[in-house]
């Protein structure tokens, strides 16, 4: 062995975190015991404190650069910030430009991230509105490649894509295997509620929420199901945010359909009154933030276990880059891939009363099994010795200064967090804490392998 952990207490979704040693060599775990053999390895004092496995944030958008704004933080400082926050695996986007191909802008987007990741990391590949025609050749190269998911759009002009292109996708991907993400908001009624706000004069961010109301949210979700079950095709919700979407994804779950949704920190923990604040622009993602009655009834749902997988969403503009713009012209996004653990681990399993391994399930098992990941995501013999420490005694304040990224601030300043990442090691290597160094380049591509009819509950 190379390295062993011990005086740690191990976590996993199946149990509250208990005494046990844990054995590296090459980067994987081969090891899980009492009392093993030391055989000349480095032994790791874990000190009492809970031993994790590296988490995974399935939706991100480093260095995204989309209608003439580009995010500050770029590959490195946003994948620095997630270590920050326990996470060592990142599935983030490639999106085509215009006349390009799906593979050819995977491959360029993987290209680019090799360079300079410090977390390891996938893709999912964004499919237009428009072109190509042959999508389930595209596919199955993409497929070839390691990219298991793509990503459709009911709204935004050029990415939305109608019904009819909705309903080929989908069966592209039912009859290759490829999981489909949604982002869904039915762009008609996204454009009627702007629309009403401009002719009366209302363009200010402190609207945001009314451009975008749940009713599109819901449309859409309901409209993708009812396609779903006449392609076969298996679907994904990003980041959802009312609970009547999350109702609907959630029986459609218990119905047996392969259909998984997502949520995000902000819809749990923030509400549609910080848009009129005075600083709305800290706020701005889309969909918004919802009113208090319609993210109490999202909370209701996590409850239920109509959501499997929670993730960051994170999208680092800075507030300089939207201050004082209108709707419409503000870049939306916000940073977060940091802030994912340890704003769910206060609210959830620090004052919610969650067992730590039902959040684990959300931010590492689920995730892996969706996405085909089957290295990450937990402490197990076999699997990539990612691992975080965490001391859960731990109390801070959240704040702009420390928020981890070039954005240089975070949407949750002046919460008062409980437990704290102390370490963490990406495939056996001490990439964050005392005496830690992260490398640009030193994340890895890792490749989906999915199973076709996981829906985010099956197991290995």
């Amino acid at each position: 062995m190379d390295l062993l952990f011990v005086r740690g207490l191990v976590a996993a979704e199946d149990g509250e975190p208990a005494p046990l040693e844990v054995g590296v060599a090459g980067g994987r775990i081969v090891a899980l015991g009492h009392e093993l053999p030391r055989d000349g390895a480095a032994v790791v004092d874990c000190g009492g404190l809970w031993l994790l496995p590296g988490l995974i944030d399935v939706h991100t958008h480093l260095d995204l650069s989309a209608n003439g704004a580009r995010t500050r933080d770029g590959f490195t400082a946003g994948s620095v910030a997630a270590l920050a926050g326990g996470v060592t695996t990142v599935l983030d986007f490639a999106a085509p430009e215009p006349g390009q191909g799906l593979v050819e802008a995977t491959r360029h987007r993987r290209e680019a991230m090799a360079a300079a990741m410090a977390v390891d990391f996938g893709l999912h590949t964004v499919v237009p509105g428009q072109g190509p025609d042959d999508l389930s050749g595209a596919f199955a190269d993409l497929l070839r490649l390691g990219v298991g998911s793509v990503k459709v759009f009911t709204t935004y002009p050029g990415l939305a894509s109608d019904d009819r292109r909705l309903l080929a996708i989908l069966r592209a991907a039912a009859a290759t295997g490829m999981l489909v993400e949604v982002h869904a908001e039915t762009d008609a009624l996204v454009q009627d509620a702007t629309g009403a706000l401009a002719a009366a004069g209302r363009t200010s961010l402190a609207w945001h929420a009314h451009a975008r109301p749940p009713a599109a949210e819901v449309e859409a979700v309901g409209r993708l199901l009812a396609f779903a079950a006449v392609t076969g095709a298996e679907l994904y919700f990003v980041h959802l945010s009312t609970g009547a979407a999350a109702r609907l994804v959630g029986d459609a779950r218990r119905r047996g359909r392969a259909v998984t949704g997502e949520t995000c920190p902000h819809y749990l923990f923030l509400d549609a009154g910080r848009y009129q604040g005075p600083e709305p622009e800290r706020y701005l993602m889309t969909p918004p933030l919802r009113p208090p009655a319609v993210q109490q009834a999202l909370r209701r749902e996590l409850e239920r276990g109509s959501l499997s997988v929670a993730a960051s969403d994170h999208c680092g503009y800075s507030l300089d880059q939207r201050r004082g713009l209108p709707l419409g012209q503000a870049p939306p996004g916000i940073p977060g891939v940091g802030m994912l653990f340890p704003l769910l681990y206060t609210e959830l399993v620090a004052r919610g009363g969650w067992p730590l391994g039902r959040l684990l399930a959300l931010l590492a098992g689920n995730p892996a099994r969706v996405f085909g990941l089957p290295g990450k995501g937990r402490v197990a013999v076999g699997a990539d010795a990612d691992l975080v420490l965490f001391d859960p005694g731990a109390r801070w304040t959240a704040g702009d200064a420390g928020s981890g990224g070039v954005p240089g601030y975070t949407p949750y300043a002046g919460w008062e967090m409980r437990g704290r990442v102390a370490a963490v090691w990406l495939r056996g290597r001490p990439v964050y804490g005392p005496g830690a160094e992260a490398v640009p380049g030193q994340g890895r591509w890792v490749p989906q392998r999915r199973r076709k009819g996981v829906g985010g509950c099956g197991t290995w």
